[in-house]
């Protein structure tokens, strides 16, 4: 199946063969076409098994980025692989050791917030993780962060810290569009300009980071977010526009 769907790929093709013969970067390469491939209807699960091989390969390698998205696929399962918690958690903690900044992100939300822990959410281990990805200016850990310090979960609530934290996710993201966290940074600025919610109301502010926001959210929704974001994103946006209509 893959080599047909190959044939007509030339760049592919020279991928696979260089991930056959054990370089990671490739074999990383390699692993996320799969996976897009499996993740399109009819849902393949060839493509799947070979996008949770590659992984694999490029992880035990030392690959970082493949620890982690080896740990996504068993925090929430495929057609190719069931869920695995502490699998996950296992990859996590090794790109961690690597001092990779996503890992402290994907280690705070897992052991956190993680539904599959029955909707237990552990703030401690939110903390002590979105704290380490913060001081590596990880932009997801840092908004994160100020949502611990903004809502007083573990930490003693600190409205002016969460704001700064949000603001240093928004000057890391550096109004890339296509970073996850670009909207969630927006609205969280606009709707402390907005209130008044550790610094000085300003309308015209929340304006700009709201419309930020807006544009952010519809912009993931228009670039075929996975199906299991959609229902997010959309609340997200909901909210955003609830908002600007208030000002």
């Amino acid at each position: 199946m893959i080599e047909r769907k190959l044939e007509c790929d030339e760049k592919m093709r020279e991928i696979k063969k260089s991930a056959d013969q054990g370089n990671p970067d490739a074999q990383y390469e390699m692993a996320w076409y799969c996976l897009w491939e499996s993740n399109e209807p009819p849902y393949d699960r060839n493509f799947a098994e070979a996008a949770v091989y590659y992984f694999q390969q490029a992880a035990g390698q030392g690959h970082s980025d493949a620890m982690l998205d080896l740990g996504a696929l068993y925090l929430d399962g495929t057609i190719a692989l069931k869920p695995d918690f502490d699998r996950a958690v296992y990859w996590y903690k090794k790109s961690a050791e690597l001092l990779n900044p996503k890992a402290f992100r994907c280690l705070g939300y897992a052991l956190g917030f993680h539904s599959f822990r029955d909707s237990y959410h552990d703030y401690e281990a939110a903390y002590c993780y979105f704290s380490k990805g913060a001081e590596m200016d990880e932009e997801n850990s840092l908004y994160e962060l100020g949502d611990l310090y903004a809502h007083g979960l573990y930490v003693e609530e600190d409205a002016e810290r969460a704001f700064r934290l949000y603001q240093r996710s928004y000057q890391v993201i550096d109004g890339d569009m296509d970073n996850d966290c670009y909207a969630d940074a927006c609205l969280r600025i606009g709707e402390c300009y907005m209130k008044g919610i550790g610094t000085e109301k300003d309308t015209v502010a929340a304006r700009m980071y709201l419309e930020e926001a807006k544009s952010g959210y519809e912009y993931r929704l228009e670039r075929d977010a996975p199906l299991e974001w959609i229902d997010n994103i959309s609340s997200e946006l909901d909210r955003v526009n609830r908002l600007l209509a208030e000002l």
